[in-house]
């Protein structure tokens, strides 16, 4: 069994490498695949240039571009006016290139396909209002389907990410599971743009007065905040969102993320905007296109603070 392990080495790159292709979009990677073409154009000129003993810049300068065209395909490697032993290595080496190249670019490529993307988009903050009744303040997370996938039998769960700091002064971030309200923890069925948002009911003394309006000091009484106040960190919320998509027989784990504490927290009090939308007639469709549905475009706004 020794034998089989990797390197330590090794096993990092293949651990690394496909996460970090997996989250490059195909902008960034069309543009990293013309810098790997052009610093191996360089360096075939450099060699070409070192083995013909004409090491100039000049030369290099001026025999790069054909080497970018020998390595995406469009000029052969070998050069039948060059009958030397140094040129057909070249030549070989060359192609052997190209050939590593183009194999990994397809490879990339086809690694990508077999990726989902992110199905849902969330609203940029949570909402925090009081219930119709008067009664305690709810949380708020809005996110629709941006893709064409149909999506079932979706469930979901939140956590609060508070840091702690034990007495001995060592760090954690313990997951603290949340209750989301009876009837919003799952979804039959999420269609392309249909907005669903999840209730997360806040319990007294969870959101307080503070000098400069509403604070929101904890939820469900799991305090919000580093412990210490002035420890290090951030506190999160993370709902995670788990369902299938039957046309590509696979299942789908996303997670939303919204930052609680810190300078910049993203959460507002005040009701989100409704967003009305329109029934259709064909199946796994709605009617019209969102743009037109009452509230699409207040899809990150809120009512006055209640």
């Amino acid at each position: 069994m020794a034998g089989h392990r990797l390197h330590p080495l090794r096993r990092r790159f293949r651990q690394i490498l496909p996460t970090v292709v997996a989250k490059w979009s195909w902008l960034k990677l069309a543009v990293i695949f013309f810098c790997i073409v052009v610093a191996a154009s360089i360096l075939l000129s450099v060699l070409r240039a070192a083995v013909d003993r004409d090491f100039t810049l000049g030369r290099i300068i001026q025999d790069t571009p054909q080497q970018i065209l020998i390595l995406i395909d469009a000029r052969e490697a070998s050069d039948p006016a060059d009958k030397s032993i140094s040129g057909a290595a070249f030549a070989l080496f060359a192609g052997f290139m190209k050939a590593i190249l183009i194999v990994g670019l397809l490879g990339t490529v086809v690694f990508k396909f077999f990726i989902i993307p992110d199905v849902f988009v969330h609203r940029s903050k949570i909402s925090i209002h009081r219930q119709p009744d008067g009664g305690n303040h709810v949380l708020t997370v809005r996110f629709y389907n941006v893709t064409s996938l149909e999506v079932v039998d979706l469930e979901f769960s939140a956590y609060l990410r508070a840091p702690q700091v034990a007495p001995n002064g060592a760090p954690s971030v313990p997951n603290t599971a949340l209750k989301i309200r009876e009837g919003r923890d799952c979804w039959p069925i999420a269609l392309q743009y249909v907005p669903f948002s999840i209730f997360i009911d806040l319990e007294s003394g969870d959101v307080i007065d503070g000098p400069d309006g509403k604070v929101l000091h904890a939820i469900q009484r799991k305090p919000v905040g580093p412990k210490p106040v002035d420890g290090p960190g951030e506190t999160f919320l993370v709902i995670i969102i788990r369902g299938k998509t039957p046309e590509i027989g696979s299942e789908i784990i996303e997670t939303i993320w919204y930052r609680l504490s810190g300078e910049n927290p993203e959460f507002e009090f005040g009701k989100f905007e409704e967003i009305h939308t329109v029934p259709g007639s064909e199946p796994k469709l709605y009617g019209g296109t969102p743009r037109k549905w009452k509230g699409w475009d207040r899809f990150d706004n809120v009512e006055p603070n209640v």
